[in-house]
């Protein structure tokens, strides 16, 4: 689950796949579905999988070389989960040329090799945190040696837009 705030945006999203096993007679193209249907691991099977979107959010081209890792950008869905506009239940991958008699295999979340299962990649920017107060940015304070001497100082930050007048303020121990 992506446990962010709805109003981060996301940068980047990839799904990264490690194809241990590649097709060996002609590079195979692969799309990331967005499931649309809900589901449990132990529920799962070849008969019993859940829908999927038809047109797929990207689709990449597998290569006939094994032990590589493949990548797919979906971060449109990302955002999409983040906002609440679409549901996560993950991804379906499919090739789309279902009729080739070579397809690749991928490792699994249980795979026995923990650096080469599955990884989503998301980075993202937070919105600036809301403030209407001023803020103690930065304290520097019992400097007995080095070259502050005894310099002791605050740092205030305002963040509105409106000056403050700190006339007769003290800050004291």
């Amino acid at each position: 689950d992506l446990n962010l705030p709805s109003s981060v945006t996301i940068n980047s999203a990839t799904l990264n796949l490690f194809m241990y096993n590649a097709p060996n007679l002609t590079s195979r193209p692969y799309g990331a579905h967005r499931v649309s249907g809900a589901w449990t691991e132990p529920g799962i099977t070849w008969n019993s999988s859940p829908s999927y979107e038809l047109f797929a959010t990207d689709t990449i081209t597998s290569g006939i070389t094994d032990g590589v890792w493949l990548s797919w950008n979906i971060q449109s869905d990302v955002q999409g989960f983040v906002a609440g506009s679409l549901t996560n239940n993950g991804w379906a991958l499919r090739d789309e040329s279902p009729l080739s008699p070579t397809t690749g295999a991928f490792r699994s979340q249980e795979a026995g090799f923990p650096s080469q299962r599955p990884v989503l990649e998301v980075n993202f920017t937070a919105p600036p945190a809301p403030t209407n107060y001023l803020v103690v940015n930065e304290v520097h304070f019992n400097t007995a040696s080095g070259s502050d001497g005894a310099n002791e100082w605050v740092e205030l930050y305002n963040p509105t837009d409106f000056s403050v007048d700190i006339t007769g303020w003290q800050i004291c121990d």
